[in-house]
């Protein structure tokens, strides 16, 4: 559970990525409700546990192909950019343009604070390279910013899948 071992275990929200794609853009919670919000979803997370629609969800091959014309794409090298808004209770994950993700979430396991962290699984060794990480203030209820760092088009940083 949280807080065992070497002292670097993370509980909480998780934007995944992962260089076959099974998991790439949804909302993990790590020692909560698990795999939260799938690909393409967007929905209200409920007081009593259950997820209801705000929009029809999007087709998760759509989506994955997406995510394998950039690996294949010369030009960007294989670079995702990947942003994460999180306002309130409202977060979202984009990918190369896409969003992937949206999540209202009004479950008691709603945490409004926390950390950023970039986690590598257990398993052979591999290399990871994340590049242009920035982060930006937003005013929960009106999601302005209230700091400065990247401008609203470009993504809040860059990730790699290396497999």
């Amino acid at each position: 559970g949280p807080g065992e071992g070497d002292g670097f275990d993370l509980s909480g929200y998780q934007a995944d990525i992962d260089a076959a794609h099974a998991y790439t853009g949804i909302l993990y919670e790590t020692y909560g409700r698990g795999i939260t919000v799938g690909r393409g979803e967007a929905v209200r997370l409920e007081p009593d546990g259950s997820k209801r629609e705000l929009e029809p969800a999007r087709a998760d091959l759509e989506l994955k192909a997406v995510l394998e014309k950039i690996d294949r794409d010369p030009a960007t090298g294989g670079w995702h950019h990947y942003r994460v808004v999180a306002k309130g209770r409202h977060l979202e994950h984009w990918i190369d343009g896409e969003r992937f993700m949206l999540a209202e979430d009004d479950g008691p396991q709603f945490s409004a604070e926390g950390i950023f962290a970039l986690q590598v699984h257990q398993g052979p060794p591999m290399t990871v390279r994340v590049r242009n990480i920035r982060v930006r203030s937003l005013d929960a209820a009106s999601g302005s910013e209230s700091g400065s760092a990247a401008p609203p088009d470009r993504p809040a940083t860059d990730a790699r899948p290396n497999g």
